[in-house]
């Protein structure tokens, strides 16, 4: 019995030092090394600083203005000759003189609510947020382009770190944006820290079709429950204040229609061409006169499919510019071109599925338009289907996949992303951003390492960087970073622990007592466990072997198993020091070991989220006033609540 407490009470000196092991314990010790080592604090502040979020829009949703024409979108009625495309402008690579900035408010809300949604979350993490629009009448490259020159304005060289929040077009222009970035042809100076895409049309979508026929219309049907379809229902009619039902909407943007065609960004958006319609992907399924059924496919991207029977019905009177064939010609260029390339940072989707969305025209006699029901509807959120979204086959990408129930026009103020992403995966995706830009800037530096340990620095822990980016298993045992972001964070973690644990000899002496006889940590777990089952221990003895399971646990920075575990051996140990037949030697070195194990506990109990838990079994503890102080002053982000603040402020 000596022996085991006396190794538990070893390794517990040693967890108070290395069970503070996560993303934000991680940023708290290179913050209190800055004490012994100034160069470290004007870093500190800067990299802190660093993580900013960037909204990008979707089609229209750009306010759009140059200082030859005026106002071209976004002010007053609009105007709809201006709103058409210079043909010299079809080139995305000509110049232009339009400004794009966010367009928050035009006849009702448009990204204003989101956008302060947003912007108020950053706030409360201390970072900043922005947002950059672009000309979506042109070509998506131009686009990507429009936004690395937003990107400049806002930051000029300076290294930021970017989390971008992209919207239906907005993100296949991030898409593109982040391909050349990838390739260091965009911004090369900053860091990609997450990419959200919010509906976007990544395999394309057939909804600028419908529009060209049908004009501008809200999604109405949709698949929800009685009580989700009153509330989002109630929200749509919310969105369209200032404005009237689909008839009148339709109408007052039917000129839109002839404006559209002169748009290759907004073709751009339209599905790949294809020779057949096995994939069911194409919009309009024309065939050659002479392989009906067969080979052969008319893509809307050739001219000949708008001189057909069926494309004067797509029209439906509007009239395509003279050079209809070079905007036609652009955007499959684009289209062909495009595949979303694997981003080395997080990828996270939100998407709908309760919508019926137009997929397919159902074509009647002679190649005609069917007037009954001319659209096939799937599910998605209304323009955007589904299977458009890009959640297949990339899906083994995705460091979170969501469905949620909005609309597509109101998917940045959806609850279930605001709630999801904003409160509850942002701020621990900046967490772990920002340690692992400490780590990256400071990690091999030997009078940094030393004052980290000085300053009572956790040892990193790999299982909670990948959760600050992926949606992890609940043990997150097994789990492989999704990103190459991920795998570089979790390499350079536990390069950084290899390193802490080399300068540190009581890090050191943990780690080769945690791995006994070369054991692995699974077996090592199980050899302890065994004597937890053994009836011919004593109940002190078992408490103690219990107490030295959770702070090995701890030790290795391992909180998701250390808590439970010390939580059985806090119950344990109270049970043991009320025993009459210990001796009162005996009962002070559980009550010592006891307190040890509790203040380990309420570590685990804040890094899991569980702040009001965490103080008050601090407040009950007999810690040193340094320590005590130390302890309440640390970040915690509840659970519950999702207020992030200092413990001692529950």
């Amino acid at each position: 019995m000596k022996k085991l407490i006396a190794f538990a009470l070893l390794i517990a000196v040693v967890a108070s030092f290395a069970a503070r092991a996560s993303p934000s314990a991680v940023i708290d010790g290179f913050e209190r090394a800055a004490a012994f080592n100034p160069e470290i604090a004007t870093s500190v502040t800067a990299i802190r600083r660093r993580p900013v979020v960037v909204l990008v829009p979707g089609i229209l949703g750009s306010k759009l203005t140059s200082p030859t024409v005026g106002d071209i979108w976004g002010s007053g009625i609009p105007d709809l000759a201006k709103i058409k495309l210079p043909p010299q402008l079809v080139d995305e690579t000509a110049p232009s003189d339009v400004q794009a900035t966010l367009l928050e408010n035009y006849f009702g809300d448009q990204y204003g609510d989101a956008f302060a949604a947003i912007k108020d979350a950053a706030k409360k993490i201390g970072i900043d947020a922005v947002a950059c629009g672009y000309d979506w009448r042109r070509d998506l490259r131009s686009g990507a382009a429009d936004l690395e020159a937003c990107l400049y304005r806002t930051f000029g060289t300076t290294r930021r770190t970017l989390i971008f929040v992209s919207h239906s077009m907005g993100g296949v222009v991030t898409a593109v944006w982040n391909a050349k970035h990838d390739a260091r042809q965009y911004s090369r100076q900053h860091l990609v820290g997450g990419i959200v895409l919010l509906g976007s049309p990544l395999q394309g979508s057939c909804e600028v079709l419908r529009m060209i026929h049908e004009g501008y219309k809200q999604p109405v049907e949709n698949s929800l429950n009685a009580g989700k379809r009153a509330e989002y229902v109630y929200e749509k009619w919310d969105n369209l204040r200032g404005g009237l039902v689909n008839s009148l909407t339709g109408w007052a943007t039917d000129g839109v229609r002839d404006a559209l065609l002169t748009w290759p960004g907004a073709f751009g958006l339209t599905p790949k061409a294809t020779n057949t319609d096995e994939a069911g992907r194409a919009c309009v399924p024309l065939y050659q006169p002479e392989q009906p059924g067969g080979p052969g496919l008319i893509s809307h991207f050739q001219p000949e499919f708008w001189t057909s029977v069926t494309g004067r019905d797509v029209l439906r009177g509007a009239t395509p510019p003279a050079n209809f064939n070079s905007v036609l010609t652009k955007a499959k260029e684009f289209r062909d071109g495009f595949s979303l390339a694997r981003p080395r940072a997080p990828l996270y989707a939100y998407y709908s599925m309760y919508w019926f969305t137009p997929e397919k025209a159902h074509l009647g006699n002679e190649g005609h338009l069917r007037r009954d029901k001319t659209w096939i509807d799937l599910d998605g959120d209304g323009r955007v289907p589904l299977p458009a979204g890009g959640s297949r086959p990339e899906s083994s990408w995705l460091s979170g996949y969501t469905p949620v129930n909005s609309v597509h026009g109101g998917l940045p103020k959806d609850k279930i992303f605001q709630e999801m992403f904003l409160v509850g995966r942002l701020p621990k995706l900046v967490q772990g951003l920002t340690a692992y830009e400490l780590i990256l800037e400071h990690g091999k530096d030997p009078a940094a390492i030393a004052a980290y340990a000085k300053a009572g620095g956790g040892v990193p822990v790999v299982d909670e960087f990948k959760g600050a980016l992926d949606v992890v298993a609940p043990n997150g045992v097994g789990t492989t970073p999704r990103s190459p972001l991920g795998a570089d964070m979790v390499a350079l973690a536990d390069g950084f622990r290899v390193d802490l644990c080399r300068t540190t000899p009581l890090c050191t002496t943990t780690y080769r007592k945690a791995r006994l006889r070369n054991l692995s940590v699974v077996e090592r777990r199980l050899e302890f466990a065994s004597v937890l089952g053994n009836e011919g221990w004593s109940a002190s003895e078992r408490a103690s072997a219990a107490a030295q399971i959770g702070l090995a646990n701890a030790s290795l920075g391992e909180l998701r198993s250390a808590g439970p575990v010390l939580a059985t051996a806090s119950t344990e140990l109270t049970r043991s020091i009320e025993q009459s037949t210990i001796s009162d030697s005996g009962r002070q070195k559980l009550a010592d070991l006891k307190q040890v194990v509790d203040r380990n506990l309420a570590v685990a109990l804040r890094e899991s989220g569980q702040c009001p838990a965490a103080k008050a079994l601090l407040t009950s503890l007999e810690l040193s006033k340094t320590r005590y102080r130390a302890d309440l002053s640390a970040i915690c982000l509840d659970r519950d609540t999702a207020v992030s603040q200092p413990l001692g402020d529950f």
